[in-house]
C-alpha cells in the first residue's frame, strides 16, 4: 500500500508526531496508541513534545519501555528536517497556537503530508495561517468538525472518528445483567466532571450539594441499586451502597472495575465540553450500556438509542434508572459491545494519517 500523498510504501515511512506530554490523560493515551500501531507496522517514528519536555513520569516510562524504538526529541530543532508525515495531536496546546514564536516554528514543518488532530478545542486553528491548508484534519466528534469547517472553509479533507483507543482488554468482560442494578463510573479528572455549576456566571463554582442530592435521589429509586466510583467525588463519603475505589491509570484495573457494573453513568455539568469520552468507549466495549448527557461527546457518534440513554435533565436520569429492566440492560449492553467492535477501530487512525 502506498501513501497517496508521497507515493512511498507505507512500510518505510518516517512519521513525526507532536503533542502534549504533561499527563497521561485521554490525549496521551491516544497518541501513544498511534505510535504503538505505527511501530508495529515497521515505521520510523519521532516524538516531539510540545514545550520541549516529556514531564509526565507515566509517559516517560511508556516511551522508554513500551515504545522504546521511538526517537524522542525534546526540542523543535528537527521540525524543519524532512519527514514523510507530520502528525500533530493538538490537545490543550491549541491555546498557544497564536504565539508568534510558535507560528515561526510550525510554519517551518518539512513534510510530504501534514495531519492535525483537533481533540480538545478548536481555538484559532483553521484561522491562523500556519494551521491552514494541511492535508487532513481529524476530530473526535462531528460537532467540532463542523465548527472547524466554518472557520477554515470547506476546501480541506476532514474526518471525525472515535479516539484512537485499544479496547481489547474490555471486550472479554461479561457483565451480570440479572442480579441488582450496579452503576459504575470512572474518570481520571477527579472532581472536575462532577461539581462545576450549570450557569455561565458560576461555571467554576463548587456545587457539591447538587451532586450529593443527585446520587441520593438515584439510590432512593430502588433498593437493589449500588454505585461504584473510581475514584468518585472527593466530597462524598463512601457507604455500603456508594463505594469508592482508588484512582488508577492501569488498563487492567479499569477493566476489572468495569466488570463490577451493568450500567455506566456519565452525568456531567451541562456546560462541560467533552469531545470524545474514552470512558464511554471502554464501557460500551465491556458490554455495559451508558446513560449520559445529551451532548458532551456522548451523543456525537457514541451512544445510540440501541446502546444506551441520553438525558436532558436529572429527572430523566432518575426515571430511567428507576424503571430499567434487566432484559433492557442485556439488550442494550450487547448492542453496545457490537457497536464498539465495528465502530471504535483504532487502526482507522493509521489509515487516515498515512493514506
Amino acid at each position: 500500500m502506498d501513501c497517496k500523498k508521497c507515493g512511498k510504501s507505507i512500510n518505510k515511512l518516517f512519521i513525526k508526531i507532536c503533542s502534549t506530554s504533561r499527563g497521561f490523560g485521554g490525549a496521551a493515551r491516544s497518541w501513544t496508541t498511534i505510535i504503538k500501531l505505527l511501530l508495529k507496522q515497521g515505521h520510523k517514528v519521532e516524538f516531539i513534545p510540545f514545550r520541549n519536555s516529556v514531564s509526565s513520569k507515566e509517559i516517560r516510562f511508556i516511551l522508554d519501555n513500551e515504545l522504546s524504538d521511538t526517537i524522542v526529541t525534546e526540542n523543535y530543532d528537527t521540525i524543519n528536517e524532512h519527514c514523510d508525515v507530520f502528525f500533530m495531536y493538538a490537545d490543550d496546546y491549541i491555546w498557544e497556537f497564536t504565539r508568534p514564536d510558535i507560528s515561526d516554528i510550525f510554519s517551518g514543518i518539512n513534510a510530504d503530508k501534514k495531519v492535525m488532530a483537533i481533540n480538545y478545542r478548536r481555538g484559532k486553528a483553521g484561522e491562523i495561517e500556519w494551521t491552514r491548508n494541511w492535508d487532513s484534519y481529524l476530530f473526535l466528534n462531528p460537532t467540532q468538525e463542523r465548527d472547524f469547517l466554518v472557520a477554515h472553509g470547506r476546501d480541506v479533507h476532514t474526518k471525525s472518528m472515535a479516539p484512537c483507543t485499544d479496547l481489547s482488554p474490555f471486550f472479554p468482560i461479561q457483565p451480570n445483567y440479572n442480579t441488582n442494578l450496579r452503576i459504575v463510573r470512572h474518570s481520571s479528572q477527579g472532581d472536575v466532571k462532577f461539581y462545576k455549576s450549570d450557569s455561565d456566571a458560576d461555571i467554576n463554582k463548587v456545587n457539591q450539594d447538587q451532586v450529593r442530592d443527585f446520587y441520593n435521589k438515584l439510590l432512593a429509586t430502588r433498593p437493589d441499586l449500588t454505585i461504584d466510583m473510581l475514584p468518585g467525588p472527593s466530597f462524598i463519603e463512601p457507604s455500603e451502597r456508594f463505594r469508592k475505589h482508588p484512582r488508577t491509570a492501569a488498563t487492567g484495573k479499569i477493566a476489572e472495575f468495569l466488570s463490577l457494573g451493568n450500567i455506566f453513568e456519565y452525568r456531567v455539568p451541562k456546560l462541560y465540553q467533552d469531545m470524545g469520552p474514552r470512558v464511554i468507549m471502554e464501557s460500551m466495549s465491556s458490554g455495559i450500556p451508558v446513560i449520559a448527557n445529551k451532548g458532551s461527546g456522548g451523543a456525537d457518534a457514541r451512544i445510540t438509542p440501541e446502546t444506551g440513554w441520553l438525558c436532558s435533565s436529572d429527572e430523566e436520569y432518575i426515571n430511567i434508572i428507576k424503571n430499567v429492566t434487566f432484559e433492557e440492560l442485556k439488550k442494550k449492553g450487547e448492542a453496545a459491545k457490537e457497536r464498539a467492535r465495528t465502530e471504535f477501530v483504532p487502526e482507522r487512525w493509521i489509515e487516515e494519517i498515512l493514506e
